[in-house]
């Protein structure tokens, strides 16, 4: 299964300033996961972003990688 891939739509965001975000969670064949941000305008942060993106964003994407997983019976690990 090396070379392949699913990806998961964990979610979108809108932050304060109207800039948004996806994230997709990248599965490859091995197991190994990486986390994807798509963003609108992209950082550096205005007023008020970074703080969203810390204290909202953040914690969401993780419980939905805690969901995910779960559902499929496996542990994933995310390292920041």
């Amino acid at each position: 299964m090396a070379g392949m891939s699913a990806t998961h739509r964990l979610g979108s965001w809108t932050l304060p300033s109207g800039d948004s975000c996806d994230v997709d969670l990248v599965v490859v064949g091995d197991g190994i996961a990486e986390l994807r941000f798509w963003w609108d305008s992209g950082p550096p942060f205005v007023p008020g972003d970074e703080a969203y993106y810390k204290l909202r964003v953040i914690p969401e994407v993780n419980q939905r990688i805690r969901e995910y997983t779960e559902r499929l019976g496996t542990t994933l690990w995310v390292m920041t």
